[in-house]
This record gives structure tokens, C-alpha cells and sequence, in this order.
């Protein structure tokens, strides 16, 4: 299907402007998307796990680690899984 092909159907979640400046720009911004407590909430746990991996040397089950990762200056590239290793406090 065309993008001018979707762009003929009645819009549902996003409204027509939104849908056209995704076509015309390739990427879309929706504003507060996201309730912002949901995002510290994310930077906190994103934080917690960061400070978890200043304790790995070599990349594990949970941390896929850059070639320049030390505590110091950790290199996290990828979290392998979310598991229960990192606390809530």
C-alpha cells in the first residue's frame, strides 16, 4: 500500500496532519505521549541499571558492554533482560 493509499482512509489514531508529516518527514513527535511519570520512573530504573553494570567487567546475561566500559565511564549498549537484579529502592 502507497502512503497517498493510507492517506485516503478515514484517520483513527493519529489525526490527518499527523499522518501526512509522517509520510512527508519519515518520523512523528507526539507531545506527552508519555505521562511524565512514567518517564522518571524510567530514568530512575535506567540509572539503577547503569550503576549495576559499573560492577561488570565483561558483557553477561544482562549487559551488553561497549569496548570502553569501565566502572568509571560505563558503556552499556543493550540491556539482555530486564530481570529482577536491579533494586526498586
Amino acid at each position: 500500500m502507497k502512503p497517498e493509499d493510507i492517506l485516503e482512509q478515514p484517520a483513527t489514531r493519529l489525526n490527518q496532519a499527523q499522518r501526512e508529516q509522517y509520510f512527508s518527514d519519515g518520523s512523528l513527535t507526539i507531545p506527552n505521549a508519555i505521562p511524565n511519570e512514567w518517564l522518571d520512573r524510567l530514568r530512575v530504573l535506567s540509572d539503577q541499571f547503569l550503576d549495576a553494570s559499573r560492577r561488570c567487567t565483561a558483557s553477561d546475561n544482562v549487559f551488553d558492554l561497549g569496548p570502553n566500559h569501565s566502572p568509571e565511564t560505563p558503556h552499556v549498549r543493550r540491556v539482555k533482560a530486564l530481570v529482577p537484579t536491579i533494586s526498586n529502592g
